[in-house]
């Protein structure tokens, strides 16, 4: 049997009590992600740090927040997500569009 691996991710309370965390697609540089155990995707890219990474979204699907209104996102297939020297490939993220509220200084959702 193959032994679990351990590894310990670092995390950063913000002053908002959003609970932060870095990790890279697809080998770029470190993105700030926001852990939210309500989000409903597992990974979400807001539509600029996907656009900044050269990653496009293909189909579409719809997306919602915490009121009635909806709104159109897209998917990117097959990238890779590194936390912590530990790589997962074949990941899907949710894009959000460029019009949905985002927080500053952050390019990402994970739940």
């Amino acid at each position: 049997m193959t032994q679990a691996k351990v590894a310990s991710i670092q995390v950063e309370i913000s002053g908002d009590n959003y609970v932060l965390i870095k990790a890279r697609v697809n080998d770029s540089e470190s993105l700030t992600f926001i852990l939210d155990s309500a989000a409903g995707s597992g990974l979400v890219l807001y539509y600029k740090a996907a656009q900044a990474l050269g990653l496009k979204g293909e189909g579409k699907g719809r997306g919602s927040g915490a009121g009635e209104n909806t709104f159109e996102t897209s998917s990117i297939k097959g990238a890779s997500l590194t936390l912590s020297g530990v790589t997962m490939n074949n990941q899907t993220f949710v894009v959000l569009p460029r019009t949905e509220l985002r927080l500053p200084s952050v390019e990402s959702l994970m739940a």
